[in-house]
C-alpha cells in the first residue's frame, strides 16, 4: 500500500470483479438476443421446452409454468453458478498451494469478507424495472438478482462469523445450508444480512468491536 506495507488484494474487491463481469455478460448476451424472435425469454423457453417434452403423468399446464419461471431468471441462476464456481476452485486452488507450501498469498479470513454496499444500486434498478412486463422486466429481474449476489456471501460471512461462540454451532451452519438447498428464503434471509452489515456492523457487535 502507500505507506509501503504488504497488502492483499481484499476479497471483496474479488466479488465486486465477479458480479460485474456477470451483470456485464448478462447485459450484453441481452442486447445481442433482441435481435432474434422474443429475445433472450423466447429462447430460453424454447429450449426447456426441448428439455422437457410432454410428459403424460404430468398436466402441460404445470410444465408450462415451471418452463415459463425458469426461463425468466435462467440467465441469473447462469451468472450465479459461474461465480460460485469461480469461488470455488480459488478457494480449492488456495487449499492445495497452502497444503504442498507453494503459497504466495496466506490464506485469508472469509469470514472477516469485507461489506460493500455499491450492489444495492443496480440491485433497486432491478426490482424497478421487474414490474415492467416483457424485456424490461426480464432485464430487471435478472439485474437484481445478479446484483444481491455479493450481499449473499457477505451474509454468509456475517453468519459464520459471529456464530463462532455459539453451541451447536456446526448442526446449526448444516441446517443452514440444508434448508438453502431445499429452499430459497434463507438464501434471501443471508443476503439480507448481507446488507445490512454494511451500516450495523454485526460482526464487530459481536466480537465487542474488536
Amino acid at each position: 500500500n502507500k505507506n509501503g506495507n504488504l497488502e492483499w488484494y481484499p476479497i471483496k474487491n474479488l466479488l465486486t470483479c465477479l458480479t460485474i463481469l456477470g451483470l456485464a455478460a448478462f447485459f450484453l448476451v441481452f442486447v445481442l438476443f433482441l435481435f432474434f424472435d422474443d429475445g433472450m425469454i423466447g429462447i430460453g423457453q424454447r429450449y426447456f421446452q426441448a428439455m422437457f417434452p410432454k410428459l403424460d403423468h404430468i398436466e402441460q399446464n404445470h410444465v408450462n409454468e415451471i418452463i415459463s419461471t425458469i426461463s425468466q431468471i435462467f440467465p441469473a441462476l447462469a451468472v450465479t453458478s459461474w461465480i460460485l464456481m469461480n469461488i470455488l476452485n480459488c478457494v480449492l486452488a488456495q487449499k492445495i498451494v497452502v497444503m504442498s507450501g507453494k503459497n504466495i498469498r496466506p490464506t485469508p479470513s472469509y469470514s472477516a469478507t469485507g461489506a460493500v454496499i455499491w450492489p444495492l444500486s443496480p440491485a433497486i434498478i432491478g426490482i424497478i424495472l421487474s414490474n415492467f412486463s416483457g424485456q424490461i422486466g426480464f432485464l430487471g429481474i435478472n439485474i437484481f438478482i445478479i446484483s444481491i449476489i455479493p450481499f449473499f456471501f457477505i451474509g454468509l460471512a456475517v453468519v459464520h462469523s459471529v456464530s463462532v461462540s455459539w453451541p451447536g454451532r456446526l448442526l446449526i451452519l448444516t441446517m443452514v445450508y440444508i434448508l438453502m438447498a431445499i429452499t430459497h428464503w434463507p438464501a434471501a434471509m443471508i443476503a439480507a444480512i448481507g446488507i445490512l452489515e454494511y451500516w450495523f456492523k454485526f460482526r464487530n457487535r459481536s466480537t465487542g468491536g474488536k
